[in-house]
């Protein structure tokens, strides 16, 4: 799973993970390290999370992991 870096994105992923996981799947959950913080705890086994750092980006807060992270100046044209 390789959920869009916008939280309405990253627990239906991760709902979608446990129910395949709950089958017997192996999940391999990928998003920054900072979005794996975020995430709650109670998680299958059977999911593997991933953080996947995002390079520096001009322009950007450095610490912007999710699109509710930026400023509301980065939203607008």
């Amino acid at each position: 799973m390789f959920p869009w870096l916008a939280s309405g994105h990253l627990i239906p992923f991760l709902e979608l993970s446990n129910a395949l996981a709950k089958k017997g799947h192996t999940i391999s959950y990928i998003t920054t390290p900072r979005n794996l913080t975020r995430l709650p705890p109670n998680l299958s086994p059977l999911i593997n999370l991933i953080g996947l750092p995002l390079p520096p980006i001009q322009h950007l807060p450095s610490d912007a992991d999710l699109t509710i992270d930026l400023p509301s100046q980065h939203l607008r044209p």
